[in-house]
Protein backbone atom coordinates (compact mmCIF):
# COMPACT_ATOMS: atom_id res chain seq x y z
CA UNK A 1 0.00 0.00 0.00
CA UNK A 2 1.20 3.43 -0.80
CA UNK A 3 2.49 6.31 1.62
CA UNK A 4 -0.22 8.94 1.79
CA UNK A 5 1.25 12.93 1.66
CA UNK A 6 -1.33 15.72 2.14
CA UNK A 7 0.21 19.00 1.22
CA UNK A 8 2.56 17.03 -0.93
CA UNK A 9 3.08 20.38 -3.16
CA UNK A 10 3.99 22.67 -0.39
CA UNK A 11 7.40 22.74 1.19
CA UNK A 12 6.87 20.40 4.39
CA UNK A 13 5.14 18.06 2.50
CA UNK A 14 7.95 17.60 -0.50
CA UNK A 15 10.44 17.47 1.42
CA UNK A 16 8.64 14.60 3.01
CA UNK A 17 8.51 13.13 -0.52
CA UNK A 18 11.86 13.61 -0.90
CA UNK A 19 12.92 11.94 2.26
CA UNK A 20 10.97 8.98 1.38
CA UNK A 21 12.59 9.14 -2.35
CA UNK A 22 15.68 9.17 -0.23
CA UNK A 23 15.24 6.41 2.03
CA UNK A 24 13.63 4.05 -1.96
CA UNK A 25 10.32 4.91 -1.33
CA UNK A 26 8.25 6.09 -4.68
CA UNK A 27 4.99 4.31 -3.86
CA UNK A 28 3.32 7.64 -2.91
CA UNK A 29 0.27 9.06 -3.43
CA UNK A 30 0.23 13.07 -3.12
CA UNK A 31 -2.33 14.86 -1.61
CA UNK A 32 -3.04 19.28 -2.55
CA UNK A 33 -4.92 22.20 -4.45
CA UNK A 34 -2.24 23.46 -6.56
CA UNK A 35 -4.33 25.10 -8.65
CA UNK A 36 -3.29 28.11 -10.31
CA UNK A 37 0.01 28.70 -7.67
CA UNK A 38 3.39 27.07 -8.45
CA UNK A 39 3.37 24.30 -5.63
CA UNK A 40 3.80 21.87 -8.92
CA UNK A 41 7.29 22.96 -8.90
CA UNK A 42 7.95 21.39 -5.78
CA UNK A 43 6.92 18.03 -7.22
CA UNK A 44 9.93 18.53 -10.36
CA UNK A 45 12.58 15.51 -9.69
CA UNK A 46 10.11 14.00 -6.86
CA UNK A 47 8.83 10.09 -7.70
CA UNK A 48 5.66 9.62 -6.29
CA UNK A 49 2.53 6.79 -8.09
CA UNK A 50 -0.17 9.77 -8.24
CA UNK A 51 -1.30 13.37 -7.99
CA UNK A 52 -4.61 13.45 -6.30
CA UNK A 53 -6.51 17.03 -5.66
CA UNK A 54 -7.80 17.40 -2.13
CA UNK A 55 -11.22 17.45 -3.45
CA UNK A 56 -11.46 13.80 -4.57
CA UNK A 57 -9.19 12.68 -1.59
CA UNK A 58 -12.01 13.80 0.37
CA UNK A 59 -14.63 12.05 -1.70
CA UNK A 60 -12.60 8.88 -1.14
CA UNK A 61 -12.18 9.45 3.08
CA UNK A 62 -15.68 7.97 3.78
CA UNK A 63 -14.53 4.45 2.44
CA UNK A 64 -12.55 4.35 5.35
CA UNK A 65 -13.26 1.32 7.57
CA UNK A 66 -12.79 -0.19 10.98
CA UNK A 67 -10.25 -3.35 10.69
CA UNK A 68 -9.53 -5.40 13.70
CA UNK A 69 -10.91 -2.10 16.35
CA UNK A 70 -8.57 0.02 13.78
CA UNK A 71 -9.45 3.05 11.50
CA UNK A 72 -7.37 2.39 8.62
CA UNK A 73 -7.59 4.37 5.39
CA UNK A 74 -7.96 0.99 2.22
CA UNK A 75 -5.80 3.30 0.02
CA UNK A 76 -2.53 3.68 1.77
CA UNK A 77 -0.73 2.28 4.98
CA UNK A 78 0.50 5.74 6.26
CA UNK A 79 -0.71 9.51 6.12
CA UNK A 80 1.36 12.43 6.69
CA UNK A 81 -0.95 15.30 6.61
CA UNK A 82 0.22 18.58 5.36
CA UNK A 83 -2.34 20.30 3.95
CA UNK A 84 -3.26 23.12 5.91
CA UNK A 85 -6.79 23.54 4.61
CA UNK A 86 -7.77 19.65 4.20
Amino acid sequence: MPYIVTGGAGFIGNCVVRTLNDAGIDDIIVVDNVAKTDKWMNLRNKKYREYIHKSAFLERLPKITWLGGKRRYPHGRLLFNHGAGL
